[in-house]
């Protein structure tokens, strides 16, 4: 699986989901967002692109400094369209910290 868009969303809610192409992304608007909104309330969401990486690939991590790692696996937590990379130092960190 490859991700290509990244969402923040915050106000009572905050957290990141991460979407393998603009159309799932726009799905989850019209559909999940909408939910979460009715059970937070007023949300506020910002969209951003994804490097596109995919198990294999090298990768920095924000907040690692200049350490690369290579992603040997993902991992689905238990909220739908939130995913971490396995990295090679057995870490799992959020799709959207990696570039």
């Amino acid at each position: 699986m490859i991700f290509r868009v990244g969402v923040t969303v915050s106000g009572k809610l905050c957290s990141s989901f991460v979407f393998a192409s603009q159309r799932s992304y726009l799905k989850w608007v019209i559909g999940p967002f909408r939910k979460l909104q009715k059970e937070y309330g007023d949300l506020n969401k910002s969209e951003y692109p994804l490097p596109g990486l995919r198990i294999g690939d090298k990768c920095r991590v924000h907040g690692e400094g200049p350490d690369i790692f290579t992603i040997e696996g993902i991992v689905k937590y238990n909220s739908p369209n939130r995913y971490g990379f396995l990295l090679d130092s057995g870490v799992v960190e959020d799709v959207h910290k990696c570039y």
